[in-house]
């Protein structure tokens, strides 16, 4: 069964750690950005106070930016602890180099998400096949895994009666 599981294991982290690769390289097209971003228009702004901390929701907000000397808009809705009704210049747009006019105020990078699919998939990796050499070395380790999975299995049974 431990051999099972640091198979079942080593393919997870194997995949795991491919796909981390891929969006650690991936590039996205918003290479660019300018902080000449301003607001034009917020038509619909609500707000609410959670554990004393405002958060706007806002619709089809218009931010306006310029890029070599040509001014480009986006419409986007916004949930975040920025009132755009209040923060009316300085934003940051990211926009493709090659189509200025393909702007965000969020950027495509996905180089955080690549780096944390990949650290889980190491991890995955350790745990699986030191939890193997360990039940292999150590019988001890070895009953206390298997008593672990029988009692998974009762309270689990018993959940579901």
């Amino acid at each position: 069964m431990t051999i099972i599981r640091a198979v079942l294991g080593t393919l997870v982290s194997v995949v795991l750690i491919v796909v981390g690769i891929v969006l650690i390289r991936k590039k996205g097209k918003l290479t660019s950005s300018t902080d000449s971003g301003k607001v034009t228009n917020t038509p619909g702004c609500t707000s609410q106070v959670d554990n004393n901390v405002t958060e706007y929701q806002c619709n089809n907000v218009v931010v306006s930016y310029v890029v070599a000397g040509t001014t480009y808009k986006i419409t986007f809705d916004a949930t975040s602890s920025t009132d755009y009704r209040t923060k009316t210049s300085g934003i940051t747009v990211h926009y493709d180099p090659t189509n200025p006019k393909d702007g965000n105020i969020n950027p495509d990078d996905y180089t955080f998400a690549g780096w944390v699919t990949l650290v889980i998939g190491i991890l995955i990796m350790i745990i699986v096949w030191t939890a193997m050499i360990l039940a292999r070395k150590y019988k001890f380790f070895a009953a206390s895994e298997g008593v672990a999975t029988g009692a998974g299995l009762v309270s689990g049974a018993i959940r579901h009666i």
